[in-house]
């Protein structure tokens, strides 16, 4: 079994509904939240094999 381990996180900004994130997605709300945790861990992407995130 291979060590599982949690290196950063990163969340998105808060909106109202109806206001400035209307016409975003969540699948590139994530996508920037996860290459935001990614740049602050420093860690090379090539050393990562599986990623899980999720949303509230």
């Amino acid at each position: 079994m291979k060590d599982i381990v949690i290196i950063d996180g990163a969340r998105t900004a808060f909106g109202t509904y109806g206001g400035a994130l209307r016409d975003t997605s969540a699948t590139d709300l994530g996508i920037i939240a996860a290459k935001g945790a990614l740049e602050k861990s420093k860690v090379d992407p090539k050393q990562i094999d599986q990623v899980i995130f999720g949303n509230v």
